[in-house]
């Protein structure tokens, strides 16, 4: 018989596997039984004619090892006996039916001849084709990654909806109900919900307040600040200022107020919320001192306050009621409109060098790497020291 494709060990193991399925591998010469063959055996299971014979058994002094004793097992099922016995007949026929399981594993259903050398190896070939095909693919799909713009990737606040829960279940219900904006302090949506606001005041410090809009408005990287209809909620903050006042008992000058607005990584909840408090006197110093010219441009080099860099740049005070910060960082800082989320923003009440009002607005980038979290609130004393 052809010698069996397997080598060493699997060799050994399919001996009973190359006895059973004489039609993968092409005998070279049938062996010839002079006499009937032992009970049990191979032979003994198998019609000894064959085409071309004329159903005389065939004669010879060949004899065939009991199946028995060769792989120590018995045949057990009827319908593999009458597929072999239709392959001994013609052993060149295909198989019918899959295989019976042998030595307690199923052998593959269709495997290729073991003439045809050719179609193995152009199987490996295109094999190792389609491997190198599946690379490419993939390297050019981390390529046109990397050429891309990368999407900024925000941090998760643990209960970041706190704020939002307080305006939408308390205060505007309550107004709407009672016309009283507990536990806020105002409530303004006469121009609609979507356009309104909300005055909270905050547990931390004993002047600070926190303006909020009514609208669902994550933070300062959510795209409806800067439409052209957005509320410019930095001026509507600034009017909100008595509040502070009020609650200290005295006036607040010029560099003693500042509106900040921290960035997606330096705030603690995901609802837009502007910080109305009194501004740090060691900062009041640094701005004096670094003597902002009011061209309304920025500066070219950054100041540092409180260890971190902004830039600055004067607004005039009529200037605040047309003029968003938000939308003045996304149009004159270049990059700025496409990852607001890094920035934070502060708004100081201040006077120029002629003594006209304005204010100094400040903008930082957060830099999480250097622990740089992007929180302009940092500015303000929430202690409001004398």
């Amino acid at each position: 018989m052809r010698p069996s494709l397997r080598t060493g060990p699997a060799r050994a193991k399919s001996a009973c596997f190359d006895r059973l399925r004489p039609h993968e591998r092409r005998p070279t010469r049938r062996a010839e039984i002079a006499s009937q063959p032992p009970s049990g055996s191979l032979a003994g299971r198998f019609p000894m004619s064959e085409p071309g014979r004329s159903g005389r058994p065939p004669t010879g002094a060949a004899s065939i090892r009991p199946f028995s004793k060769t792989c120590g097992m018995m045949l057990t099922s009827p319908a593999r006996l009458a597929e072999l016995n239709d392959h001994w007949r013609n052993p060149n026929a295909p198989p019918q039916r899959a295989p019976d399981r042998v030595m307690g594993k199923a052998p593959p259903s269709w495997r290729p001849p073991p003439n045809m050398k050719t179609f193995n190896l152009g199987r490996r070939f295109f094999r190792r084709v389609g491997a190198i095909h599946h690379l490419a693919v993939l390297f050019l799909a981390l390529a046109v990654a990397s050429c891309a713009t990368p999407r900024l990737r925000l941090p998760i606040h643990p209960n970041g909806e706190a704020l939002w829960r307080i305006i939408h279940e308390q205060c505007v219900p309550d107004q709407h109900d009672h016309n009283q904006p507990a536990p806020c302090a105002v409530v303004s949506i006469a121009e609609g919900e979507d356009n309104g606001f909300v005055v909270l005041k905050d547990r931390n410090g004993p002047a600070q307040y926190l303006l909020m809009p009514t609208a669902k408005i994550t933070g300062i990287e959510d795209p409806a600040l800067l439409e052209s209809t957005a509320t410019n909620y930095f001026a509507r903050a600034w009017e909100m200022r008595n509040l502070v006042e009020a609650r200290l008992g005295r006036p607040l000058g010029e560099l003693q107020i500042a509106i900040a607005v921290n960035s997606a990584f330096g705030r603690s909840q995901d609802q837009l919320h502007l910080h109305i408090d009194c501004l740090d006197r060691d900062v009041g110093v640094a701005l004096r001192q670094a003597n902002i010219a009011t061209t309304g441009a920025w500066t070219d080099h950054a100041i540092e306050l409180k260890g971190h860099q902004y830039h600055a740049r004067w607004l005039d005070a009529a200037a605040l009621a047309t003029t968003s910060p938000f939308q003045l960082l996304a149009d004159t800082i270049p990059g700025a409109r496409a990852e607001m989320g890094r920035w934070t923003i502060a708004l100081i009440g201040a006077r120029g060098r002629d003594g006209s009002p304005g204010f100094y607005v400040l903008v930082g980038r957060a830099n999480p790497a250097l622990r740089d979290n992007g929180a302009a609130e940092e500015l303000q004393d929430h202690r409001c020291q004398r």
